[in-house]
């Protein structure tokens, strides 16, 4: 039942969608709201069904051999064999290559800790194929974080190289881009709440330095910088203890995935996309399942 699930990581989740819907009453585009606040609906449901998840081995399996057919069809797609309609290529059945890799880099980190390394080779080309930096970074973050565990010098040394390569990002185009788009979003941020879905009609209004006449985002490109904008102070206090909850003790392998979706967050709007909402939301639950519930909390304190 609900009472024996309330974890402290839930009632923070509910505050937080609590916000979300209510503030579409006020935001400027109540469809954009509604679709945030959708989002956020199924990341709730798919909390509630990894508390309930005694052991994440199936459902790792069961993204394998889903996401494994857009695997397949990428390397179709990179010969020049396509039989669907892609927007940016090579996606799979994802339309766009960086959801492909995304929702790939989550499933393989889980396939990683489990040594299924069959699954783990059948989903390589999600992410080698698709050149997606984000997945990289993410996947680079989980293996510095294990390696640090053993090798605390190595772990520097790949910092230091890591560095590296981000300057070499931080050059690009696209990154100069967002990093424009967080900048005028943080500039605007205020205490009280704009409202979900309220990124886009406003932009216009405040940019300086984007050419929207080519291209006008819906989304900052940051699912963290997005959040901030349009909720406010309510988004940062549930969404921080949220994930310093969830990223506390608990099952490493879980911790891990949760880590790189972190890192996917950065930049990129993973709570946008139901297929890495879905993911995430059920591996926060089980790292959650596994902590004190909320009323032994209170009863401590």
């Amino acid at each position: 039942t609900l009472p024996q699930r309330l974890t402290l990581e839930l009632g923070l989740l509910l505050l937080w969608l609590c916000l979300a819907l209510v503030s579409i009453c006020w935001s400027p585009d109540h469809w954009l709201g509604v679709a945030a606040g959708w989002h956020l609906v199924i990341f709730t449901g798919a909390f509630l069904l990894g508390q309930a998840w005694k052991d994440l081995w199936s459902f790792y399996g069961a993204l394998a051999l889903g996401l494994g057919l857009s695997s397949l069809l990428a390397i179709g797609q990179v010969l020049g064999w396509s039989p669907v309609v892609e927007g940016v290529s090579p996606a799979g059945l994802f339309v766009n290559k960086n959801f492909l890799a995304e929702c790939g880099t989550l499933a393989i980190v889980g396939l990683v800790w489990d040594r299924r390394w069959e699954l783990v080779g059948l989903l390589v080309p999600t992410v080698a194929l698709t050149g997606c930096r984000a997945a990289f970074l993410a996947l680079g973050a989980v293996v510095g974080v294990k390696i640090s565990q053993k090798w605390p010098l190595l772990a520097l040394g790949l910092c230091l190289l890591a560095c590296f390569c981000g300057a070499i990002f931080l050059s690009s185009a696209t990154l100069t881009q967002r990093l424009i788009m967080w900048r005028e979003a943080l500039a605007h941020f205020t205490l009280f709440v704009h409202g979900a879905g309220s990124f886009y009609p406003p932009f216009p209004s405040f940019n300086v330095d984007l050419d929207i006449f080519s291209s006008r985002p819906v989304w900052p490109h940051s699912e963290l910088v997005n959040e901030v904008f349009e909720l406010g102070l309510g988004a940062i206090i549930p969404l921080g203890f949220f994930a310093l909850l969830c990223l506390g003790p608990g099952q490493e392998r879980e911790k891990m995935v949760l880590l790189a979706g972190l890192v996917l967050a950065l930049f990129d709007y993973p709570l946008h996309l139901p297929m890495e909402t879905l993911i995430l939301g059920v591996v926060s639950g089980a790292l959650a399942a596994k902590r004190p519930k909320f009323w032994t909390v209170l009863g401590n304190g």
